[in-house]
């Protein structure tokens, strides 16, 4: 049953990607050009064709719901080492150079001091024979100020934080934003899992991704990873839909199959320092989520009781102009 469900939730998925990018090329303001009648022509083939193969996996695989909880549980199982980012150390030769700005879009190796915080791994107290010491293996909990979260409002082409995630609450572009693009698509992005997620619509009608427009974070000096926004939407679905704003949740935690090894600075805390690239924290960050992962769908679900304070705002920052 295993390879005709995963068979099957892949052709799903794979249709369900095809039929979205159908219906954003038919929205396309006529006539359109004869690339895009082409890969509608495609589209049309490719889910044809897709549709005789569901069928025909749908056989074999009889409950694809049952399944796909059997594969979230058994990858709940799968060795995972939970961290908390501390700090990114700033390099000797970027000081020397004086060019930190620079040095930062590097992906290069920094020394990124870490907390261990736990592992689902019910051997991660056996020792192992290596030529390197592990790390004292200490349990912490995960408190609420590994995350952030903040609301932001959109006025005209920018967006305004109502609630700053932290210290930084100046005014980031609607276009040209993740935050942006999730709010202009009402769609919730989750980074870097997203990344290269190509969304259309009539004003990008040969779609769009993240990274295209994805602002560079300082790397140097960053607390916070991977993040998700969320958008804010009034009366979604009807003619009077309203898009708000955006909700944003960043997290300093990370998930590595592997246990990390480096020197400890406080080992009754877990607190060690080792050598990471930018872009492997990154891309540890994005473990933390699943696909169709339900605790998003949770939080999106939570979003609505803001929806009628964002609203008051913006009729408040309207009357105050």
């Amino acid at each position: 049953m295993e390879p005709a469900c995963s068979q099957l939730m892949a052709a799903t998925e794979e249709s369900e990607e095809l039929k979205y990018e159908q219906d954003s090329l038919r929205a396309l303001p006529e006539p359109r050009t004869s690339e895009q009648e082409k890969r509608l022509q495609d589209i049309d083939q490719k889910l044809t064709d897709l549709g005789g193969k569901i069928e025909e996996l749908k056989k074999t695989c009889t409950n694809l719901d049952e399944w796909k909880n059997l594969a979230r549980k058994l990858n709940k199982l799968k060795p995972s080492y939970y961290y908390q980012l501390v700090a990114i150390e700033c390099q000797e030769e970027d000081k020397k150079n004086d060019q930190p700005v620079q040095a930062a879009h590097k992906d290069q190796e920094y020394n990124v001091i870490c907390k261990y915080l736990g592992s689902n791994n019910s051997n991660a107290t056996d020792a192992e024979v290596t030529d390197k010491p592990r790390l004292p293996i200490v349990q912490s909990f995960i408190t609420n100020d590994m995350f952030r979260v903040g609301v932001a409002a959109r006025w005209q082409d920018l967006l305004e934080y109502i609630s700053a995630p932290g210290e930084y609450r100046v005014s980031f572009p609607y276009f040209g934003s993740v935050s942006g693009l999730a709010l202009l698509f009402r769609h919730t992005i989750i980074m870097d899992c997203d990344r290269y997620k190509r969304f259309r619509n009539k004003d990008h009608m040969d779609g769009i991704c993240p990274y295209e427009i994805e602002q560079p974070r300082g790397l140097d000096e960053i607390d916070f990873l991977s993040y998700v926004a969320i958008p804010i939407v009034n009366r979604l679905g009807t003619p009077t839909e309203n898009g708000l704003g955006v909700v944003t949740i960043d997290t300093s935690l990370f998930v590595v199959p592997f246990q990390l090894e480096g020197h400890p600075i406080n080992a009754s805390e877990g607190i060690f320092r080792t050598r990471l690239k930018p872009s492997q924290l990154t891309e540890y960050a994005a473990n933390l989520y699943e696909p169709d992962d339900k605790d998003v769908a949770y939080i999106e679900d939570l979003t609505k009781i803001i929806v009628p304070v964002v609203e008051l705002y913006n009729k408040c920052r309207v009357g105050a102009t």
